[in-house]
């Protein structure tokens, strides 16, 4: 409740934040306590916001210290509920354990940096087709390979125009048999006309996913420079 600044928990939370049910929470401040410090102003400032706009609502990950120093992170979200004059007047909330997710994703986000780091160090394009979402992304030495601007808005029709002519009928088939389901993975080279009119030779080794019904989702692969 907002006005007088009571706050009601079930059990499920005060497990959730390794607090003693005897030890009772009754107000923002007694919550506010467990907030991992560098997390203090923006939840202030995001709870004030949901509470003074209406149709904003409270939905946001931070953190929380342990009595054993053990840090959490939790998700939470919340629905405002007003009176007439449409002044926030109770909170009703739901929060979620979300450490793991977040570890995981903090890992994921380490080794795909670690991956760039190798990849960039030795030379090695790499390129994803999200089929589902139709995006291409390339990584930054797909962009000097090809010369293309890293703000080119088509990376495939860039790729289109660098392509050797005389290997694009190659090109085209071999998309064909990956939109057909003939093949799952293939190696092939290819060449391409840089700006200077000078000739690159590529190889390059691809993958495909499918979904259950074998239609691709997506083609991810590699470009190596052999020339």
């Amino acid at each position: 409740n907002i006005q007088p600044n009571t706050l009601i928990w079930n059990d499920q939370m005060y497990g959730l934040y390794g607090i003693s049910i005897d030890k009772k929470v009754k107000s923002y401040d007694d919550y506010k306590n467990s907030l991992h410090p560098d997390d203090v102003d923006r939840i202030n400032s995001e709870i004030t916001h949901a509470l003074k706009t209406p149709g904003n609502e409270f939905d946001t990950v931070f953190r929380v210290i342990l009595d054993n120093n053990e840090i959490k992170h939790i998700w939470a979200v919340s629905k405002t509920y007003r009176d007439e004059d449409g002044l926030a007047v109770r909170m009703v909330g739901l929060n979620w354990d979300v450490t793991d997710e977040v570890k995981n994703e903090e890992l994921r986000k380490e080794l795909a940096e670690k991956y760039e780091l190798i990849l960039n160090s030795t030379n090695i394009g790499v390129w994803d087709w999200d089929f589902k979402n139709s995006k291409l992304s390339w990584n930054d030495i797909m962009y000097t390979l090809f010369e293309v601007p890293k703000d080119s808005g088509d990376v495939f029709a860039e790729y289109e125009k660098k392509l050797h002519p005389e290997d694009k009928e190659m090109a085209g088939k071999n998309l064909e048999k990956i939109l057909s389901g003939e093949i799952e993975h293939y190696e092939s080279e290819f060449r391409i006309i840089l700006s200077d009119q000078s000739i690159r030779h590529l190889k390059a080794i691809t993958n495909i996913e499918r979904d259950d019904e074998n239609k691709v989702t997506r083609v991810y692969g590699i470009n190596i420079d052999i020339t």
